[in-house]
C-alpha cells in the first residue's frame, strides 16, 4: 500500500508547482483513468535499471535539468531516433530544441515508440491504458479500472462515481486510486510485467505499429539523473552571438562530460554523436 507520507513526497519533493495532493493535473490524470508511473512502485516490480539514453532540450531547458540532477522527478528521453527526425533540425519533443544531452538514470518505462506520457504537477508521469500494454504487456482498460475502483474505494461507491467533489474528498480518492493501482495492476501482474519489460529493453523500432520510424523515437521514462556529454547544433550562423556564447557556457556549468558542437542541424556529426554514445540511429 502506498503511504500518504510517499504520495506527498512525490508531490512536492521535486517539482516547483507545490500544491495538496488534490491539486493540479493529478486529479485530472486520475478524472481520465489514466495510469501513474510511480518510481516507488516501480522499484518494487523492477528494481533498478540503469541506463544511458538522450534528451532534447533548449537553452532555458538546459538550465532546469541541473535542478532534476539525482532527483525522483522523472523525464522522457530517448535511445533510438530516425535519422530524419526534427530533433536533427534542432526542435525538441516539447521545447525549441538545438541542445541533445547524453543522461544516466534509472528507467521507469520503456517502449519502441513515443507513448506521450504526460507530468504531473509533482513530475510523475501519468501513461493510457492503451499504452500501458504497449510497455508492460498488461492489458488494461477503463472499464476494467472502473470496476476495481468501485470495489477499492468508499468515496467512489458513494458518491457513485462523481468527479466532481470537495477536496477533502479528491484527496481521499487520490489516496484510493493510487493503491488500487499498487495493488491490483502492478502488485498482481508483477511477474508478467518483469518477464514482458526485460523483452522489450533492447527494441528500438516496433515496424508493425508505425509505418515510417524515421519520423519517430522511442521513448524511455528514467529518474535520478545524471547529465554527461552534450552536443549543441548549429554554428555561428544558426544563433545569435550572445546565445552561442551563453549555451556553450552554462553547458559546459552543467554537464559531467564533453560539450561539442555539430556541424549544423541534420549534418552527419549528430548522427555519429549520437551513435558513440550508445544511441541507435535507423533509416
Amino acid at each position: 500500500m502506498i503511504k500518504l507520507k510517499d504520495l506527498l513526497s512525490e508531490m512536492v519533493g521535486d517539482w516547483d508547482g507545490n500544491g495538496p495532493a488534490w491539486s493540479g493535473k493529478t486529479y485530472e490524470f486520475i478524472s481520465d483513468l489514466m495510469i501513474p508511473i510511480s518510481p516507488p512502485v516501480i522499484k518494487k516490480i523492477l528494481g533498478d535499471i540503469k541506463v544511458s539514453v538522450f534528451h532534447s532540450t533548449d537553452f532555458n531547458g538546459i538550465k532546469k535539468l541541473k535542478g532534476l540532477t539525482g532527483k525522483s522527478k522523472s523525464i522522457s528521453s530517448f535511445k533510438g531516433i530516425g535519422d530524419d527526425s526534427t530533433m536533427f533540425l534542432g526542435y525538441g519533443m516539447q521545447n525549441m530544441g538545438g541542445i541533445i544531452i547524453q543522461i544516466e538514470g534509472y528507467l521507469l518505462a520503456n517502449s519502441a515508440v513515443d507513448l506521450s506520457t504526460r507530468p504531473d504537477e509533482s513530475g510523475r508521469r501519468w501513461i493510457h491504458p492503451l499504452r500501458f500494454e504497449t510497455m508492460y504487456g498488461i492489458k488494461i482498460n477503463k472499464n476494467d479500472l472502473k470496476k476495481k475502483l468501485y470495489k477499492f474505494s468508499k468515496v467512489w461507491r458513494e458518491t457513485k462515481g462523481d468527479f466532481k467533489l470537495t477536496n477533502k474528498l479528491k484527496s481521499q480518492l487520490i489516496r484510493d486510486y493510487m493503491d488500487m493501482i499498487e495493488k491490483d495492476v502492478w502488485k498482481k501482474n508483477a511477474s508478467k510485467i518483469r518477464k514482458s519489460f526485460g523483452k522489450n529493453l533492447g527494441k528500438v523500432v516496433s515496424p508493425n505499429e508505425w509505418n515510417h520510424m524515421q519520423n519517430h523515437w522511442n521513448e524511455l521514462i528514467v529518474n535520478k539523473i545524471k547529465l554527461k556529454d552534450a552536443l549543441l547544433l548549429g554554428n555561428r550562423d544558426d544563433w545569435s552571438e550572445e546565445d552561442y556564447e551563453n549555451a556553450e557556457k552554462i553547458t559546459k556549468s552543467i554537464v559531467t562530460g564533453t560539450v561539442e558542437w555539430s556541424d549544423g542541424p541534420g549534418s552527419g556529426e549528430t548522427e555519429n554523436w549520437i551513435k558513440k554514445r550508445t544511441g541507435t540511429v535507423y533509416s
